[in-house]
């Protein structure tokens, strides 16, 4: 049983379609009001074969209903209903003994077949009534195939009966039907009939009948009779299995063009008020000839106008398992495909991170390298001024010209000395040369340059006397003395 029942939401167009073995039928209702309105109401009749050849789908499309997700009914002759109670309360209980159901209720094994089923109260405490819908699994694919190929999503496979519940619920809703006792509705489709009683919206029974409105319509005589007959063995049947149940009405709805008759037949024979039900009063004038049109062809539209008017009120869906599973697998892929996406965009958004912050970090780091280099351009040119001032500055604190002192020392040697080096460096001066005539002679040298105002701190820290001949060093400061 399928748990997921949200089947659309308000503000949305909702098209439910019915593919039978003779007609092919859709209702389109407008959901975006304050409540729902039938907006197009379409049927068109098969031709003996056309279901076989593919002519399901051309009528599908020749109602040009678009694209987009739709419901899906299936006629209530083409799947097997039962209604029975199970003395259990517990949905897991009731589970399992459905399982069982199934086996003695079809001849088909479960991988051929497709089921769902309705739970209400039981007429006794502790017991739940259970209405049970099993289909051939491969017809539930052929009819979502027919729609998929037309690019139509099937969001939904039901039965008529659940659309002629969802269509007395909805009229309920709007007062046009009132409440109260047990309901029988008797919906009379082009070939074939239905007949279900309702509890509060609960189904109680459900039978199909033989006998439609092509019966009706070629021989109004026995047609009636048999559809009366019909209808009151069915009856007879729910009070034989609900023997607590009370009729309370009869609504009459579907395909039959006189009722006046078969109202007063059905009125006497069942000993029930007989009320006339059309969901589809309600459709605009703008449907007026599509309607009018189904009607005169003798096709109801109870249950699919049903589907597409209430929704989420449908709680049977046979879609079967395969095509769920291709859904799920869509939106694993979908969900994966938007995951990767968004990864990439996550990549991308990171790459043109880091691109711009490299692009600003290398545009601050080109801004840096000409600003240095600017920089070092007027440093260099401050170092080159500073070496000049360095090297003036040193010359200056010499006291005088190198060529002051030397023209100093020419006029204090005499002739009997004869200097080997003279080196001046940063005001100091250190002599060294030969004398001739003993030590005396560079004393005397020493005596003379220490009492010239050029010379301070006149030193002769070594000399060397070989024969005749005297080697001498003499070390100075150069500068004017002050007085």
């Amino acid at each position: 049983m399928k748990t997921d029942r949200h089947i659309t939401s308000p503000g949305k167009m909702v098209t439910a379609i019915e593919l039978g073995s003779d007609w092919v039928k859709l209702v389109q209702v407008d959901r975006r009001g304050r409540s729902p309105v039938i907006a197009r109401v379409m049927a068109r009749k098969l031709d003996e074969g056309e279901v076989a050849s593919g002519g399901l789908a051309r009528a599908v499309k020749a109602l040009n209903c678009g694209a987009g997700d739709v419901i899906a009914c299936v006629p209530r002759q083409a799947v097997t209903v039962r209604t029975f109670e199970l003395p259990s309360a517990d949905p897991h209980e009731i589970g399992d003994m459905i399982d069982l159901q199934i086996a003695k209720q079809t001849p088909y094994s479960r991988d051929e077949i497709v089921f769902d089923y309705r739970l209400s109260e039981g007429a006794r405490e502790g017991y739940t009534r259970v209405m049970l819908v099993i289909a051939p699994s491969a017809v539930m694919r052929q009819r979502c195939r027919v729609l998929e190929d037309l690019g139509l999503n099937v969001r939904l496979v039901t039965v008529s009966t659940d659309g002629i519940v969802g269509a007395v619920q909805h009229r309920m809703d709007a007062g046009a039907i009132g409440l109260g006792g047990d309901i029988a509705v008797l919906d009379v489709d082009a070939s074939a009939s239905e007949i279900l009683v309702l509890q509060n919206g609960m189904v109680l029974f459900s039978r199909g009948l033989a006998v439609g409105a092509k019966d009706v319509a070629e021989d109004p005589v026995t047609g009636s009779e048999r559809l009366i007959q019909e209808t009151a063995r069915a009856l007879e049947t729910f009070r034989h299995e609900s023997p607590s149940g009370r009729l309370d009405r009869l609504l009459l709805s579907g395909a039959l063009r006189d009722l006046d008759g078969l109202t007063d037949r059905l009125r006497a024979i069942l000993g029930l008020p007989v009320e006339r039900f059309d969901v589809t009063a309600e459709a605009p004038s703008a449907g007026a000839s599509a309607l009018e049109d189904a009607r005169g062809r003798d096709v109801a539209l109870t249950a699919v106008a049903g589907a597409a008017l209430a929704p989420d009120r449908l709680d049977i869906d046979l879609t079967p398992e395969s095509i769920l599973a291709r859904r799920a697998v869509s939106r694993r892929a979908a969900a994966m495909t938007v995951t990767a996406v968004l990864i990439a965009a996550v990549i991308v958004l990171a790459s043109l991170i880091v691109e711009s912050t490299l692009f600003a970090r290398q545009h601050y780091l080109a801004r840096l390298n000409a600003l240095v280099k600017s920089t070092t351009t007027a440093a260099d040119e401050i170092e080159s001024m500073k070496h000049k001032v360095a090297l003036v500055t040193s010359r200056a604190r010499g006291g005088m010209l190198p060529v002051a002192v030397v023209a100093e020392l020419h006029a204090l040697i005499g002739p009997d000395i004869s200097l080997t080096s003279l080196e001046l460096e940063e005001g100091r001066l250190t002599l060294r040369g030969v004398s001739l005539g003993g030590p005396e002679v560079s004393s005397r040298l020493v005596s003379t340059m220490a009492a010239s105002p050029l010379f301070r701190e006149v030193k002769r820290p070594r000399t060397l006397s070989v024969k005749d001949r005297t080697e001498f060093e003499i070390v100075c400061e150069t500068g004017m003395k002050h007085p």
